[in-house]
């Protein structure tokens, strides 16, 4: 699982359609500028339940419903190692 969420975070999902977490959150998960907040070393249940929340519709506060696009693409293996990933990060 470490691996996967490693690769989905620096590389995203082609096959899936998902661009890799980097791409917004910055390579160390610091985010890139305010829009596209930091997640480095978030407790992974707390980043699990928030792309949990995008997928199915309660969470809706990104304005061009990025997250939310891109969540309802991954499986439900893909968040828990993504979000386990980000947790290992360093704030």
């Amino acid at each position: 699982m470490a691996q996967q969420g490693a690769t989905l975070y620096a590389q995203g999902s082609a096959e899936r359609g998902v661009q890799a977490c980097a791409n917004c959150h910055g390579p160390g998960g610091q985010g890139l500028n305010p829009i596209y907040p930091s997640i480095a070393g978030q407790p992974a249940s707390y980043v699990e339940a928030q792309l949990l929340l995008w997928r199915d519709g309660t969470r809706q506060n990104d304005v061009y419903s990025v997250m939310g696009t891109l969540v309802r693409r991954m499986t439900d293996e893909n968040i828990r190692a993504a979000s386990a990933y980000a947790a290992g990060l360093a704030p």
